[in-house]
Order: C-alpha cells, then sequence, then structure tokens
C-alpha cells in the first residue's frame, strides 16, 4: 500500500510540474508493480522494462547497484571549442583488471587491440599470482599494435586493481573495462569524443548482456542519454564501460580499498563521492561493451550476496561519517529487497533471477561488518572519517 501511496503521489505532482519524475515513468512503475502483486514477479520487471522502453524512458539495469531514479542534474560543460575547429583527441589508455580467466581475457584483449583507432596502451593489473596472464599478452602482442603493459599486484580487490591500473597509465585519459567484457569495435573512438567533450569528468556507457544470456548481472540497456551532474546518488557508474580523467579520479582518493569493499560497490562508492564533489558525471549510451554469461546458478546467488555485502559496508562507510545523504538510497534497497524476497518466495521463483532477493538480509550483514570496519579505520587514523 505505501508503494501504491507513494507512487501515485509522485503522479499528481509530475502531472502538476511540480515532481521530478516524469509521469510516463511513474505510470511505467505503476503497471508493472500491479503485474508484481498478483504473484508473476518475474513478468512484472520484464513488463516494466518494455514500458519504460515505450514512453522513452530509462531501462532498468539488471543488478542492483542501480539506485532510484534521480533527476536530470544541469548540463555538464562541455570542452570549449574554437573557431579553427576541434581540440586535438586524447591519446587513450584502456585498464583491465583480472584475476586470471584466459579464456575470457583473450576475448576481452583481442576486441580492445582491434578496435579503430586503437589505443595508445594497454595496462592489464594481473591479480592471478601466476604466470599465464604474462604468457597470454606476450602472445597477443604486437610490434604495430597499441604497447601492452602488465602489472603484476600481489593484492585482491577490485578496487585496488582499477587503482593500480589508473596510476600506471601513461595518458590522463583511460577507458576502462573489465576481463569478462569485449568491446564495440568503436569503444576508442568514442571514449575519446566524450574525453573531449566532457574533460575532467566520469562518463559511463552501455552494458549489454552478451547474444545468447539467460541473465548476466551488472548491465544496462538504456539508450537515453543521461547526465547526473548535479545530483548525489550511487549506482548509475558502470565500471566495466566507463572513460575517466586519471588525474581528477585519484585526486579524491580513488576507489576505496578497503576490505569491506574489496568485490563489490567499489564503484557505488566512488560514484557518491565524485557526484557529492560536484564533478561531471554522465552516461552515454554510444559508448558500448558486452559482458558475457560465465557464471552458474549457484555462483550468481554467491554473486548477489557479495554485491549486498560490498553495498552494506559502502551503506556503513557513510553512515558512519553522519552523512545523511545516503539515508534514501539505503531505505529505497531495503524496500526493495524486502519485497522481493516476499514475492520471491511466494511464487517459488528462482533465486538466482533476481540480485535483489539477496539484498535485504545480506545488505543488514554488510552494514553491521562496514560498521564495525569503519570503526576499526577510524581508530587506527585516530579522527572521525569525513566520508
Amino acid at each position: 500500500a505505501w508503494w501504491f501511496r507513494y507512487q501515485l503521489g509522485a503522479l499528481r505532482a509530475g502531472a502538476t510540474g511540480r515532481g521530478n519524475r516524469q509521469p510516463s515513468y511513474v505510470l511505467a512503475e505503476l503497471q508493472g508493480g500491479v503485474v508484481g502483486l498478483l504473484g508473476e514477479y518475474g513478468r512484472s520487471v520484464r513488463r516494466t522494462n518494455a514500458l519504460r522502453g515505450t514512453h522513452g524512458t530509462d531501462a532498468v539495469a539488471t543488478s542492483f547497484e542501480a539506485s532510484p531514479p534521480v533527476p536530470p542534474g544541469p548540463a555538464g560543460t562541455p570542452a570549449a571549442r574554437t573557431d579553427t575547429g576541434s581540440p586535438a583527441a586524447p591519446a587513450v589508455s584502456v585498464v583491465v583488471p583480472t584475476i586470471g580467466r584466459i579464456d575470457l581475457l583473450r576475448e576481452c584483449l583481442t576486441s580492445v587491440i582491434r578496435c579503430d583507432p586503437a589505443p595508445d596502451q594497454i595496462v592489464v593489473v594481473d591479480q592471478s599470482h601466476g604466470t599465464d596472464v604474462a604468457d597470454l599478452v606476450a602472445e597477443l602482442t604486437d610490434s604495430a599494435g597499441p604497447q601492452i603493459l602488465v602489472m603484476a599486484d600481489v593484492g585482491r580487490g577490485i578496487a585496488r586493481a582499477t587503482n593500480l591500473g589508473l596510476r600506471s597509465s601513461r595518458n590522463d585519459t583511460v577507458a576502462v573495462t573489465h576481463d569478462d567484457c569485449t568491446v564495440a569495435p568503436d569503444w576508442i573512438r568514442e571514449a575519446r569524443r566524450v574525453a573531449q567533450t566532457y574533460p575532467g569528468g566520469i562518463v559511463t556507457g552501455r552494458v549489454l548482456p552478451a547474444d545468447g544470456a539467460r541473465y548476466v548481472p551488472s548491465t544496462i540497456v538504456s539508450q537515453q542519454p543521461r547526465n547526473y551532474t548535479g545530483t548525489v546518488t550511487s549506482g548509475v557508474l558502470y565500471p566495466a564501460n566507463m572513460v575517466v580523467s586519471r588525474d581528477a579520479v585519484l585526486e579524491i582518493g580513488g576507489f576505496d580499498e578497503r576490505p569491506g569493499l574489496m568485490l563489490a560497490a567499489e564503484d557505488n562508492d566512488l560514484c557518491f563521492r565524485w557526484l557529492a564533489a560536484g564533478r561531471v558525471l554522465r552516461y552515454e549510451p554510444a559508448l558500448v561493451v558486452w559482458h558475457h554469461d560465465w557464471r552458474t546458478e549457484t555462483e550468481l546467488v554467491r554473486t548477489h550476496i557479495v554485491y549486498a555485502h560490498g553495498q552494506g559496508a559502502f551503506y556503513a562507510k557513510h553512515l558512519y561519517a553522519r552523512d545523511r545523504r545516503i539515508l534514501p538510497l539505503l531505505r529505497w534497497d531495503l524496500r526493495h529487497g524486502l519485497r522481493s524476497v516476499i514475492v520471491g518466495s511466494l511464487r517459488r521463483a528462482p533465486r538466482w533471477d533476481d540480485p535483489y532477493r539477496e539484498m535485504f538480509g545480506s545488505l543488514l550483514v554488510g552494514i553491521a561488518r562496514g560498521t564495525r570496519e569503519a570503526r576499526r579505520l577510524d581508530r587506527s587514523r585516530g579522527s572521525r572519517p569525513q566520508g
């Protein structure tokens, strides 16, 4: 009942011009929700996605790393153009963190090398603690192609790997993807374009499920550009497809490498801090990668639990810092997580098919662990954290 009251209130506000959500968006939510409450939750999600596409609004990301809808912010500041034309396109370094999934990494690197134009440099951050990655890179290296640098990292964690890749890049413009993704042939061209247009900003793009995949986490298929500059939210940055200013990201501390964010939600934390600092973040659908399906159903459930634990650590970090801007995001995740548990249990739906099935309980576990971690880090620093 609360959900319908909330949506109807949003619909009335949008119709009178006082709300920040389009009436068509709210109608899509309402129609999808009715079907879900009738016990057809899976069809509800698909119906809602279809309706949003019909009404010209954003599609739903298939990971719970997506946050509540936020209004478009003020336009990001494009790079100035001169009378003589556009400034020279920047050279691009590509960062690919890997834990040694060799077959997937081969496809990933091959797609990057074949981009037209090719990147200036590829940095592979290897956390496999073996030699297979270096052997693969030696096999793929061509004197006529881009330089491929392998950075062997004795640690673990996607935040640590991405930070190392950024610090090892020789160019300020860095395009990041992951070892289980392949990129579009024009990926580097689009990376150069968006870096030119929004210098010092972060641009993220479409992460599509590979052909034939049943379900792939952390994907987004929307074809509508979005500007999140001027909002404070999370879940709108897709780290498997992003173009960043190396110096700007490292200036705000890079990705948080604390253990609680080692495997998940490090992107949400950077997104939140980046937007809170008033920086430019845009979603550009012309920037495209494909995320490949390799997990079993059991592994998908485990992945969703890991995501929820990381999300809890993210919330705990900012709650401990007394940043009240995090509260609406937390409430949204808890409500949707609880609803998914109830509806999914009534329907006896498979757990792997809905990332939010693991959100409610595992998120609370993550918050408890993350709070203990925040206190421990606070004591080690000897001062109260600031965010």
